[in-house]
């Protein structure tokens, strides 16, 4: 009786492994699919991971960084080059251009002979706001030149509220009257100028014809000589 329990339990044993055996190719069919399915997840979280730390870079990189100064730490200022001043400045830039006559010689109306030479000087002062340099000139404008050049350079710069004399060899002209000669002061754009801006700086004189003097002789005077008679008594 007890080899057939022991047999019937070897028979039961002999069973449950066959049934064991039957299970066991869907099992491990059912644990691969479970590794696999792991895997898959484990590798789509990885890249997830890769992918949002990559963005959180990228942004980082992008934002701009704001440091703040405290009190007493003031940034050092930028060195700003220097660029070698190979242009000329500008003669007349944005000021203006005026004169003012503060003196001359050969006052209007000068008595002259016919050909004879004078000079005719101008003190100008500079009243506007740009200096004159040597590239401003004293120019002839309208009316009787009398042997004067057309232009004259002014010799020396000129700054606002000074004064400079300006001269001119002229010749009176060969024929007797009234002459007058209107000049004005040149900037190197070519504007011409004077007092007041617009005005001009004249010279005027008069010729006279050549008189002839006669001079009167002078008359004797007659010398009366007394002559005594004598009378015989």
């Amino acid at each position: 009786m007890i080899f057939n329990k022991r047999k019937s339990v070897i028979l039961c044993l002999a069973a449950c492994l066959a049934l064991t055996a039957c299970n066991f190719p869907g099992m491990q069919a059912q644990a691969t699919k479970t590794t696999q399915a792991d895997e898959v997840q484990s590798v789509l979280q990885t890249s997830m991971a890769n992918a949002i730390l990559g963005m959180t870079q990228t942004a980082s990189v992008g934002k701009p960084t704001i440091s703040s100064n405290k009190a007493g730490n003031t940034p050092a200022p930028g060195t700003i080059p220097t660029i070698k001043a190979t242009q000329k400045p500008e003669q007349n830039g944005t000021g203006t251009d005026s004169a003012t006559l503060a003196g001359e010689t050969i006052p209007d109306d000068s008595k002259y002979l016919p050909g004879t030479t004078f000079t005719k000087t101008w003190r100008l002062m500079n009243s506007g706001s740009s200096t004159w340099t040597n590239d401003y000139k004293l120019v002839f404008a309208s009316g009787d030149q009398m042997g004067g050049n057309s232009e004259y350079r002014i010799p020396l710069p000129v700054e606002p509220g000074k004064i400079i004399d300006m001269s001119i060899q002229m010749k009176a002209p060969d024929t007797a009257g009234n002459y007058k000669g209107y000049w004005k002061i040149k900037n190197p754009n070519g504007t011409v100028f004077g007092p007041g801006g617009t005005g001009s700086f004249w010279v005027k004189i008069e010729v006279a014809s050549p008189t002839l003097t006669v001079t009167a002789q002078p008359t004797a005077t007659p010398t009366m000589t007394e002559t005594a008679t004598q009378t015989s008594n």
